[in-house]
């Protein structure tokens, strides 16, 4: 008989979903935050509910989640974010800082699958002439055309609602 590790770990936050429509073709893009208030999803996002539960500072069992986004936001190349526990994303993605959060990360979650968590699936999709990639995050394993699960397809484990 196998057991499962418990998650002790202090409060957890809502996690913030914006939502932002299809720029070009470019499907609705996501933007998470702790901060209901946040000043970058008032720029074309709107909010779409509680996502999902995470925590706001480190601990030892938690993993950074970090928030990447495009270098230069253009009509043909829309404000998008990409979130994950990799800090070297693939190519074109770059750390997403501010003022506010110089360090790049999001929200901290679980390393892995403990009692009490579910997996945050990534899925992506391709659009326009430079073949740019949109996120979609959710705790369900299955999306509608033309979404695609990414590689890994569990993008971060978080705690549900």
């Amino acid at each position: 008989m196998t057991t499962q590790a418990t998650l002790t770990v202090p409060s957890a936050y809502p996690v913030y979903k914006f939502v932002a429509p299809s720029i070009n073709n470019s499907q609705e893009r996501v933007y998470f935050s702790l901060n209901l208030n946040d000043p970058v999803a008032s720029s074309g996002f709107v909010f779409a509910g509680i996502a999902f539960l995470a925590f706001p500072s480190p601990d030892e069992n938690l993993v950074p989640v970090y928030q990447f986004t495009i270098p230069s936001p253009s009509d043909q190349n829309p404000l998008r974010f990409y979130y994950s526990p990799n800090s070297s994303p693939s190519a074109g993605w770059v750390l997403s800082t501010t003022a506010n959060n110089k360090s790049g990360i999001a929200f901290y979650t679980p390393a892995s699958t403990v009692q009490g968590t579910v997996p945050v699936y990534n899925f992506h999709y391709v659009f326009g002439a430079l073949s740019l990639w949109n996120n979609r995050y959710q705790l369900s394993p299955n999306a509608a055309e033309p979404w695609t699960a990414s590689n890994p397809a569990i993008g971060f484990y978080a705690l549900p609602l």
